[in-house]
């Protein structure tokens, strides 16, 4: 499904990108570039149309995330959709997000987190857990480096990482 981006007048005679708003909007045969989006009134909306490809989220799996800074993907600005993480260990845990476009911007335990997301504890044998779906996606606009801690900003590793699963844009 394609996507349209509203544009305000100059930005649509500048030609540059300054969006107001997006709207879904299904098209046959769409064809990406700028255009016109008929209101029912005699002021068209300028728009842009976007591939939709360029709006699906893609997983990530680690199965043992830890104090190991990891970044998720090359490029910024980041969007995380979801996110589910499992904790199989007696102690509560923290997964912790920061606004980096690298791994060597972040020194865990003193570089304050941007989102820091408590997980509970299981028993051992029973994992603890959590889940959040985000409606408005979290937005990292350097990057996305992430990690797990047994604190909220600490840089102690939880005794076994943690079972993570995001939808990152």
């Amino acid at each position: 499904m394609p996507l349209l981006r509203l544009l305000n007048r100059r930005s649509a005679q500048a030609g540059n990108e300054g969006a107001i708003g997006k709207l879904d909007y299904r098209i046959g045969n769409p064809v990406v570039g700028q255009g016109v989006f008929l209101t029912g009134t005699t002021d068209p909306i300028p728009v842009e149309l976007l591939e939709s490809r360029d709006f699906v989220t893609r997983p990530y799996f680690n199965s043992a995330l830890s104090t190991t800074l990891v970044q998720m993907q090359d490029g910024a600005p980041v969007f995380v959709h979801d996110i589910e993480v499992s904790n199989i260990n007696a102690a509560d845990a923290f997964v912790q997000f920061f606004n980096a476009a690298s791994t060597a911007a972040v020194t865990l335990g003193t570089t304050a987190p941007t989102y820091s997301l408590f997980v509970p504890a299981g028993d051992g044998v029973n994992r603890g857990g959590m889940d959040k779906m985000f409606p408005v996606p979290l937005a990292f606009t350097a990057g996305l480096v992430v990690a797990a801690t047994t604190t909220a900003t600490g840089n102690t590793a939880p005794a076994t990482g943690l079972v993570v699963n995001l939808a990152v844009r």
